[in-house]
């Protein structure tokens, strides 16, 4: 499994706003190939998120690159909401994982 992982600042996110973008992101990242699911995590002032998306194989995430790029657009006034930036994209291969 791989982990396309993205960090944003400056951001201001309540958890409705953020079940708006989910809910309008949703149907679009179900289509991508190889899309294993994802994680949204929300620092306790609101103003810096991470998203990872999982993905089965290196070239599914790679693959996806072009949707990502178009997200903000897609987003429309919820993009304009949220404020702030993208500030990194990064790239793993999962190698280990625990959950309850």
């Amino acid at each position: 499994m791989y982990a396309r992982i993205s960090r944003f600042e400056g951001i201001t996110v309540t958890p409705e706003l953020a079940a708006q973008v989910e809910k309008a992101l949703g149907p679009i990242l179900e289509e991508l190939d190889g899309w294993k699911g994802a994680m949204q995590l929300l620092d306790e002032s609101g103003t810096s998120a991470v998203t990872i998306n999982f993905f089965d194989t290196a070239e599914s995430m790679a693959a996806a690159e072009p949707t990502f790029e178009a997200l903000s657009e897609r987003l429309g006034e919820l993009r304009e909401q949220l404020g702030g930036s993208r500030t990194s994209i990064e790239r793993y291969q999962v190698v280990s994982e625990q959950r309850r």
